[in-house]
């Protein structure tokens, strides 16, 4: 039986998350940030602490992720994300102090306020397929994106490699819907 392709955000719907939050909690608005940039799972990114963030180096260290391996993640040298990053750790001793539930909560109120399809069905786990579809779109580089999510097996990554493509069918659609 073919796996199912989990739900992931559009760029443009990542983007109408982030804006709302920012305008609304410092504190959210980094939450979803970490989320969409770094890839993380909802246990990891409560586990993470300011002294896992190397920004010289652009990588964060996640400790004891899924199966209790360590991995270090490549932050996006993005300047605005860096810059945003770089004052978070400068004035908060730690990232964020939030339940499982709470983070839930986070995500979906924003993909509400966002005006996002099926809010309902937005988890913070929605925004690492997120991550990893954006990573396989662009790389095409199924290993980076396997070390990246911290993944034991290539195949728990290969589901990205069909999402990705899902993306490509709908822009190939798109180009010629004039026709």
């Amino acid at each position: 039986m073919p796996r199912k392709i989990p739900r992931f955000l559009s760029k443009e719907e990542m983007k109408a998350l982030m804006d709302v939050a920012k305008k609304d909690s410092p504190r959210n608005y980094m939450t979803l940030r970490m989320l969409c940039f770094l890839g993380l799972r909802n246990s990891e990114i409560r586990k993470l602490t300011v002294e896992d963030v190397d920004l010289m180096k652009q990588q964060v260290f996640v400790s004891q992720g899924k199966g209790k391996k360590d991995r270090i993640v490549a932050v996006p040298g993005m300047k605005p994300f860096l810059e945003e990053l770089d004052k978070w750790t400068a004035e908060n001793d730690k990232f964020f102090d939030l339940s499982a539930r709470q983070l839930q909560r986070i995500v979906k109120a924003y993909a509400v306020k966002a005006g996002i399809r099926r809010p309902l069905e937005i988890h913070p786990h929605t925004l690492r397929h997120s991550y990893a579809t954006y990573l396989q779109d662009k790389t095409d580089n199924i290993l980076f994106v396997k070390e990246q999510m911290g993944h034991s097996k290539v195949a728990t990554t290969e589901i990205y490699v069909h999402m990705a493509m899902e993306a490509r069918k709908k822009k190939t659609d798109q180009a010629f819907s004039d026709w």
